[in-house]
């Protein structure tokens, strides 16, 4: 990768969307694993915005939202989606289309 490429890397923002069912167990669980990927990985290069469909079903059913929690990633395109409490790291890491630290 040279280093035109490096920095268009670095310079893109994620969009992200968390669906979840208020404080329900996966939920919290999605909420924490998370903000320690975006930590890890985005370093500050992203934007959470959380929906709980108790309270706002309507955005659900609009993104046809059926399970919580939900990531949807909006930006950078592909708009993609894991299901669950994204304990599966590599899952969601390849989601979001970002080299893990660990790869050689």
């Amino acid at each position: 990768m040279n280093d035109a490429q490096e920095v268009k890397r670095e310079d893109k923002v994620y969009v992200l969307k968390l669906y979840v069912a208020n404080d329900e167990r996966n939920s919290q669980i999605a909420r924490d694993n998370l903000k320690q990927i975006c930590t890890e990985y985005l370093k500050g290069r992203c934007e959470v915005e959380e929906i709980d469909i108790l309270k706002n079903y309507t955005a659900a059913m609009k993104e046809k939202i059926f399970v919580t929690p939900t990531l949807v990633i909006v930006s950078p395109e592909p708009r993609t989606s894991v299901v669950g409490n994204l304990n599966d790291r590599e899952k969601v890491i390849s989601a979001l289309r970002v080299r893990s630290d660990h790869e050689t």
